[in-house]
């Protein structure tokens, strides 16, 4: 994938905006603070350097405490997977980390769309691994 693929892909599908693909990019040690006004994105690391044994999780995005979404997205995911709503990070997988089989997840993001009036196209969906991508689609296209 190119660069060019990357940030659209980021962009567009993830709903990640600029400052947050910068943020992401800093976390990693791809690009310093100094070069955020730069307009060239940092070179994708090839798939030998992503190839690792021991891969470290990667942390979970900032989301205020305070966000509406995010604390609506925790009550819907406890109440439909008797889970508690401590437990629920962004960075929670939604099926290995809560339990949820493949409807669960169906019927979460039916509630997501339901809760936050908008329409979640099922190849949207089914990249949903972490509750943080969810949200970050959600935090994007509610309309609420």
């Amino acid at each position: 994938m190119s660069k060019f693929e990357l940030v659209d892909h980021l962009i567009s599908e993830l709903g990640l905006s600029p400052q947050q693909m910068i943020a992401y990019w800093q976390r990693k040690g791809a690009i310093s603070s100094e070069s955020e006004n730069e307009s060239t994105a940092p070179e994708v690391p090839s798939a030998k350097e992503t190839t690792s044994p021991a891969p470290k999780p990667e942390p979970g995005i900032e989301i205020p405490d305070d966000d509406k979404i995010f604390i609506r997205m925790k009550q819907i995911i406890a109440k439909k997977l008797d889970v508690k709503e401590e437990d629920i990070k962004p960075e929670t997988l939604i099926q290995e980390g809560l339990k949820a089989d493949s409807l669960d997840a169906v019927e979460l993001v039916m509630k997501y769309e339901e809760e936050f009036g908008l329409s979640i196209p099922d190849d949207v969906a089914e990249r949903f691994k972490k509750v943080q991508d969810a949200w970050l689609y959600i935090s994007r296209h509610a309309k609420v």
